[in-house]
């Protein structure tokens, strides 16, 4: 209450009064606004109030509740100026230096999170005030908390310095990278990082057994830094690795057991195979020098022995067993020494090459291969020769223990065409059918006969000529089983026995 007998007095020192007085409300934030800071907020303001009210009321403080009735959103400061300015500082001191908060920075890669510390040191930054955690989930981060003055402080610095940081991934053919700059290339690695002041880690989930890779990551301050180191472990891994090659030949006598072996090998040297590389059929290992020259020195010892090893049961395959390909004149070709072991051994998956040089693909299912160029088929035939006896090409197979057969031959193949046309050179007569008489005991008989004559005939060799003689049906059977004899002629006439007359 003002008292005066001057009202020009009274108005002045009431608006003196007025013009000394403020009203101030501050908003409490985060853990200030809960007990225990809240409740710590309150003893120190009320304290200061006490202090500041001692002789006369000078300031007064409320403090507003937010929704529950245990915080504390807001502080209303009234009274002199001066006074509440105090209470203020007080309030804001303790806001910075005593409530603990926390604030979150991203993380430009996920990396970050695993070499923070290493990270922390490449910047330069020591910070004890505050609490650094980083963090994966739910996305790469690092969360500051401390008193709030500091993270504050920390968390703009983070901001700025990790902005400016520069990145990059580099990626090496085959696991064996990792490995080197894990052993015998760690020193050198380490010199790079600490030359061009970045860090150089292994990125995490490249090792793929699908990819075969090794990949880096790398992080420094500057780009030129970055691209130097990256430069720099290019060069230092080129210079202990290699590649060699093999081709399709190189490789074609090797055994499925064999090429796991090598796979495996390679697998534990970290190495990278590149199947179908430099061309189809071959075979590609690049890394570490050790490592391939490991892969390489087995290869160079198993194919020769296995080379060796294939010609040795070519040679005692091929008296035995004879696979053949119909030509396009319609007669029945054999199939050189290697095309016949790898159809005997059901090893066609890379293709066969006929007496011609033409490549086949093989379906054995089928019994057919298929030309590599124009596409064309063309039928397979195994025949099975017997210990003492060579089945011609024409034949077809014949059991161990039996000596005949009959095989009807179809009116639409090239034999049945053959037989004909030469048949209907001596007589127009109608063909019902015509059945070719397997007998490995006539047929030794007349290669001995002509063997004889040939070497009697040096000159000339055994004239050969085809005759027809027509029989009866009983003397068929006896022609079967017994061979030919010219009393058979000339009996009915409507059966015709074709065989080859030595002259």
């Amino acid at each position: 209450m003002l008292l005066s007998l001057c009202p020009r007095d009274l108005d002045e020192a009431l608006q003196v009064v007025v013009g000394d007085l403020c009203v101030r409300v501050e908003k409490l934030h985060g853990a200030a606004a809960l007990p225990p800071d809240v409740d710590k907020i309150k003893e120190l303001l009320i304290k200061a109030k006490t202090d500041a009210n001692r002789d006369e009321v000078r300031v007064d403080v409320i403090f507003i509740p937010g929704q529950n009735t245990a915080t504390v959103t807001k502080v209303r400061l009234v009274g002199y100026t001066e006074h509440v300015n105090k209470l203020t500082a007080v309030l804001l001191d303790y806001q910075l230096n005593q409530v603990l908060t926390e604030q979150v920075v991203n993380l430009p890669h996920p990396e970050l999170v695993t070499y923070f510390d290493k990270i922390l040191e490449m910047i330069g930054m020591k910070q004890t005030k505050v609490t650094l955690k980083p963090l994966l989930y739910p996305h790469s981060c690092v969360a500051v908390s401390g008193p709030r003055c500091h993270v504050v402080e920390v968390h703009q610095r983070l901001m700025s310095v990790l902005g400016s940081l520069t990145f990059d991934h580099l990626v090496f053919n085959g696991p064996g990278a990792q490995r080197f700059f894990e052993v015998d290339g760690k020193e050198r690695k380490e010199q790079i990082e600490s030359s061009c002041k970045v860090l150089i880690r292994e990125r995490h989930g490249s090792r793929s057994h699908t990819l075969q890779q090794s990949a880096f990551f790398l992080v420094g301050l500057l780009r030129k830094n970055v691209d130097d180191a990256t430069t720099q472990m290019k060069n230092l891994y080129q210079n202990n690795s290699s590649t060699k090659t093999f081709t399709k030949e190189d490789l074609a006598d090797l055994t499925q057991d064999d090429m796991k072996e090598v796979k495996l090998l390679a697998e534990i040297e970290g190495l990278y195979l590149q199947e179908g590389q430099p061309s189809p059929g071959g075979l590609m290992v690049s890394g570490l020098k050790v490592g391939v020259n490991q892969v390489a020195l087995k290869l160079q010892t198993t194919i020769p022995l296995r080379r060796l090893l294939r010609i040795k049961e070519e040679d005692g395959l091929y008296p035995r067993v004879s696979w053949c390909i119909l030509g396009l004149n319609g007669c029945w070709e054999r199939l050189p020494k290697t095309a016949n072991y790898r159809l005997e051994k059901c090893d066609a998956t890379k293709g066969i090459v006929d007496t011609q040089g033409v490549a086949w693909s093989v379906n054995l299912q089928r019994m057919e291969a298929t030309e590599h160029i124009v596409g064309g088929t063309a039928k397979l035939k195994r025949l099975e020769n017997l210990q003492d006896f060579t089945l011609p090409l024409y034949w077809d197979s014949m059991g161990e223990n039996e000596y005949f057969q009959e095989f009807l031959l179809e009116p639409s193949s090239a034999e049945y065409h053959t037989v004909q046309k030469a048949f209907n050179k001596t007589a127009q007569k109608m063909v019902v059918k015509i059945v070719r008489l397997q007998n490995t005991h006539l047929r030794r008989v007349y290669e001995m006969q002509k063997k004889n004559i040939s070497e009697k005939n040096q000159q000339d060799g055994a004239g050969e000529k085809l005759l027809y003689h027509g029989t009866s049906q009983e003397t068929c059977t006896a022609i079967k089983t017994k061979g030919f004899n010219r009393s058979f002629s000339g009996k009915m006439q409507q059966h015709l026995v074709m065989g080859p007359t030595l002259l």
